[in-house]
């Protein structure tokens, strides 16, 4: 009888232990998430004054149309880092991952790709290259 009181008491020590252990690591995951969240942020709010800023010199310049492509694929790294903010958010508010942002990321970066790779093939071949890397990258 003894023993089984003993081996109960031991199971409600590791019991707790878990609990508390569990806790430490909860706040450690936390504290990791609101950290990248926090670079996340800051490097999304760093892309759009620099987006802003050149749409600004463009709009003074004449020079738009030269830059539009430029400042639409900053626009679409400050959309990319903005949603990889919210997914970090997400258990930080107690809700389960989706697929959702991840396939919003996936679609604003191909759309970035294409984007650039619309700007370099041309400026490639004015330079008289044959197969150039953004020609490549289109291909696979």
């Amino acid at each position: 009888m003894r023993s089984t009181d003993q081996h109960g008491r031991l199971e409600r020590r590791l019991e707790g232990a878990g609990h508390t252990w569990g806790r430490w690591l909860d706040l450690g995951e936390n504290t990791v998430l609101l950290g990248v969240g926090t670079v996340l942020l800051l490097a999304g709010l760093a892309v759009v004054l620099v987006t802003v800023r050149e749409l600004l010199h463009a709009l003074a310049f004449r020079t738009f149309s030269e830059d539009v492509i430029e400042i639409a694929e900053s626009a679409m790294l400050a959309l990319i880092l903005a949603e990889l903010v919210h997914t970090v958010l997400l258990p930080l508010r107690g809700r389960a991952l989706t697929p959702d942002p991840f396939l919003v990321i996936a679609v604003v970066a191909i759309a970035r790709d294409i984007l650039l790779t619309s700007i370099l093939i041309p400026k490639s071949l004015e330079a008289g290259t044959l197969l150039t890397a953004p020609m490549a990258a289109l291909v696979l």
